[in-house]
């Protein structure tokens, strides 16, 4: 798979500069539409001058965080976003043993802020502490379900591996 580049070490999961570049463009033409509201808004009237500012302000702070987000993990030049190596999930800034983690689960999250706007991976360890990985949409759901069943269910707790289990088994059910 595109995304899961295999090391000496463990395996990395790595987005495409077409994934990043796609992903930007969306924002970008909403930070647009949003400056372009700015732009009318004086031809307007009073309520929908203050509507229009409202939705444009939204819009921009929304819009504009995503982008501004995706363009700092462009910029980075290193594509890998999730490592599993040497017997720990890591980032750029987290690093959990795999043998602690006692729950797993991919993509949208309330757990965080950020969770809302972009998917993450979570996993919850034996002393209860939540980690989140962010793949930023960059990554597909597949990749991530093939990271998490060929490289962490393996070496996980056997409580993660039957929660796994129950969880996708009902999940494919209801499909």
């Amino acid at each position: 798979m595109k995304y899961l580049k295999k090391t000496d070490h463990g395996v990395q999961v790595v987005y495409t500069n077409m994934d990043a570049g796609c992903m930007t463009v969306l924002p970008g033409i909403m930070v647009a539409v949003s400056l372009l509201i700015f732009y009318f808004l004086p031809e307007l009237g009073i309520i929908k001058g203050l509507i229009g500012l409202i939705i444009g302000i939204m819009a921009f702070l929304l819009f504009g965080g995503i982008l501004l987000r995706i363009l700092m993990i462009i910029r980075r030049k290193n594509p890998v976003l999730i490592e599993v190596r040497d017997g720990y999930l890591m980032d750029r800034k987290k690093k959990v043993p795999i043998s602690e983690i006692n729950e797993v689960s991919f993509g949208w999250n309330q757990g965080r802020l950020g969770g809302i706007i972009f998917p993450d991976l979570a996993v919850q360890t034996i002393h209860n502490k939540r980690y989140y990985f962010c793949y930023y949409n960059l990554i597909s759901e597949r990749a991530i379900k093939e990271l998490v069943e060929q490289y962490i269910l393996p070496f996980a707790t056997p409580q993660c591996k039957s929660k796994w289990e129950k969880h996708f088994w009902r999940k494919n059910k209801a499909q």
